[in-house]
């Protein structure tokens, strides 16, 4: 995911209210466990693959949901809309198991500025599209990618929401849907430019493998037949690169709420397909608000 910010000790002017509301806290937690419950079950869930939400927690326990407006698949000039949760639980000192959208991620180091540790990404595929040509291009079926990912984040403890962060991953194909992988780089940031309000920005990038990029991007001679498309076949290469906004407003130590946008452009190896250059767009983007409940 992309970034990252310690949002429970964002607005230590509010404990007070929040240790008086104490005795209703248990009706707000229940109350907004089912928000997230009836946003998630109502809304299409957001597909696409790695790094489709601009939003990590690194700090505290969190709870939230997100709702965005993204692209039916990846190159698709078609948007759709979907939800997707936001979790972190710690666990034994800094470390902790996140859930961002489809990536579950276990942070295995007890460290203040580093993180190591296994992550999973469900890739929903490409299935039922609404272009009328490109549904007839193979389908592309789900998959749960296993890997790895580390990273660094520079921040004091006195200012926790400033901070400058980079990540790698590594995720490979265990379900042989198409049988590749993919890794990833990304560079961010987070400022609190008012006492209630955080701006949170990065940039980042994808290279997939052979099978990845021509599982997705690729139009076979059968492809071909059937849609119309010519034949194209996607070599290793990096698929995108992205760059990202967000701002959170703090309304209370425990309750933020925010709005982000990812804007994400597709390499050679990937635009050029006849699938985004004839039947989509090079240029995707992402666009929702989001809301958290921290403790």
């Amino acid at each position: 995911m992309c970034n990252g910010i310690g949002f429970h000790e964002a607005v230590p002017e509010f404990q007070q209210i929040a240790r008086q509301r104490g005795r209703g806290k248990g009706t707000i937690d229940f109350m907004f466990l089912c928000l997230v419950l009836i946003m998630l079950l109502s809304v299409h869930p957001a597909a696409a693959g790695d790094n489709i939400f601009p939003m990590e927690i690194t700090q505290g326990s969190a709870i939230g949901v997100g709702v965005g407006i993204y692209p039916d698949y990846i190159g698709s000039d078609d948007y759709t809309v979907g939800a997707v949760p936001l979790i972190r639980i710690p666990f034994a000192g800094q470390r902790y198991i996140s859930l961002i959208a489809n990536e579950l991620r276990v942070n295995i180091l007890n460290d203040d500025h580093w993180r190591l540790g296994p992550s999973l990404v469900y890739r929903i595929g490409r299935k039922n599209v609404e272009d009328d040509v490109v549904k007839r291009v193979h389908d592309v079926d789900g998959s749960l990618d296993a890997g790895a990912f580390i990273g660094y984040e520079w921040y004091e403890k006195s200012q926790p929401l400033m901070r400058v962060g980079v990540s790698a991953f590594f995720q490979a194909d265990v379900t042989d849907a198409y049988g590749g992988w993919t890794s990833g780089a990304q560079l961010y940031g987070s400022y609190p430019v008012m006492r209630p309000l955080t701006l949170m920005a990065g940039v980042g990038t994808t290279y997939g493998s052979g099978s990845y990029m021509d599982a997705y991007f690729g139009v076979t001679p059968q492809d071909s037949i059937n849609s119309g498309l010519p034949t194209y076949e996607a070599k290793e290469g990096f698929r995108d690169a992205r760059c990202w906004i967000t701002a959170m407003f703090h309304f209370s130590q425990q309750w933020h709420a925010g709005m982000g946008f990812m804007y994400s452009g597709l390499f050679d190896e990937a635009g050029d397909s006849p699938i985004v250059s004839e039947r989509g767009s090079k240029t995707q983007w992402l666009l929702g608000p989001l809301a958290l409940y921290t403790w």
